[in-house]
């Protein structure tokens, strides 16, 4: 499991991005109880995010917190970010509401406030969300 994290940690380090996402699966597959596992689904998440998937990143980032890993800001953070960008506004502002309740003096939680505030204008203020007319 460690070579594994390691193999993929050096994969996007070099920006071989899809490459390292496959060796973070096949990890998350072969060793699923392991540390490394529970800290791949939070950065395999951040990077399916990073590349316009956010349905993928959201059940990366769920297995995550469901597996209470050790980077659960992060996963909360990038949850509520994938909630925001597939539409979902009700989950997305109980999820930064819920980071900002669990961990209110980290940077996580400066973001979770910004976006609140931005959600809380009126519709035509909130950036990536569709609405008709």
């Amino acid at each position: 499991a460690a070579l594994l994290l390691e193999q993929a940690s050096a994969l996007r380090d070099r920006n071989r991005v899809d490459e390292a996402i496959a060796v973070f699966r096949k990890l998350q597959q072969l060793f699923p109880k392991t540390r490394e596992s529970r800290v791949s689904f939070a950065v395999a998440g951040r990077l399916l995010l990073d590349r316009g998937h956010p349905a993928q990143a959201l059940a990366q980032f769920d297995r995550h917190l469901a597996q209470g890993g050790e980077a659960s800001q992060e996963a909360m953070a990038g949850r509520a970010t994938a909630l925001g960008q597939m539409g979902h506004v009700s989950a997305e502002r109980e999820t930064w509401q819920r980071l900002l309740d669990s961990y209110p003096g980290t940077v996580y939680a400066s973001q979770a406030k910004d976006r609140l505030s931005r959600m809380h204008r009126p519709q035509e203020a909130v950036p990536g969300i569709e609405h008709s007319r």
